[in-house]
């Protein structure tokens, strides 16, 4: 074989190997690819359903109007306090659901748009208002700090429930509820003393009848099971009693 015949052989087989290598890098190149894609498109993937699960939609202020345009429902902030108002047809609010500096409360207005009823919690716990047509509340039911008089006022103590009324000055004239978990009956005046307060002592029924400046007159109750009346003066010494001891 002549040294040209070995010169053209040698370059066939490089050739082949260079054709040889080129298919493999190709290959290579293909596989890495296709894995690129495969991880590329997974991550997008999950991108996409991120964002389709969270669907957030941030705003200051929703409005919520019927097919005439009018506006019948809001949620906004005031004073950094999220509300939500409902309104009726002609424009007029009939109820609202928020906070105010951070308490929650529901209130709910008549057709002339008046507050007449509010829950919310005073001190953490809840409360419920009745107001009159005129704005003043009629009736308070809520857990409370409790009943109880001092110099002929009603005064908080514990935490208990406690029912008021109110008359159309809002002044309390009728308070029912619990002191220290023993059930009170107030009738006060319309200076807020308590008249007549009916309650248990020592597990048995006594009614106390009181002058203005808080003085009780005069005593019912049973004493051991047998009845007892104690008049008094305004001092508070007993000065009639049945039976005497």
């Amino acid at each position: 074989m002549t040294t040209e015949e070995r010169l053209e052989k040698m370059e066939r087989e490089l050739a082949r190997v260079k054709r040889r290598y080129y298919w493999l890098l190709a290959a290579v190149g293909l596989v890495v690819g296709v894995c690129a894609l495969v991880w590329f498109g997974a991550g997008f993937m999950r991108m996409v359903q991120a964002q389709e699960a969270k669907k957030v939609i941030r705003a200051n202020e929703f409005v919520l109007e019927d097919e005439n345009g009018e506006t019948r429902a809001m949620l906004t902030l005031t004073k950094g306090d999220p509300e939500l108002a409902l309104v009726d047809e002609k424009r007029r609010p009939r109820a609202a659901l928020g906070l105010k500096q951070g308490v929650p409360g529901l209130t709910l207005y008549d057709e002339e748009g008046r507050r007449r009823v509010l829950l919310a919690l005073n001190k953490g716990e809840p409360e419920l208002f009745l107001y009159d047509k005129k704005g003043q509340w009629r009736v308070i039911l809520g857990i409370c700090e409790g009943l109880e008089d001092e110099n002929g006022k009603l005064r908080a103590t514990l935490a208990e429930p406690v029912l008021k009324l109110y008359n159309e000055k809002g002044k309390p004239r009728i308070a029912v509820g619990l002191r220290k978990g023993v059930g009170e009956l107030s009738l006060c005046d319309n200076k807020s003393t308590s008249l007549v307060l009916l309650t248990l002592q020592k597990d048995e029924p006594a009614l106390f009848l009181n002058d203005e400046k808080h003085n009780t007159r005069a005593y019912l109750g049973l004493d051991k099971g047998k009845p007892r009346l104690i008049l008094q003066d305004e001092k508070g010494n007993p000065f009639w009693s049945t039976p005497e001891r």
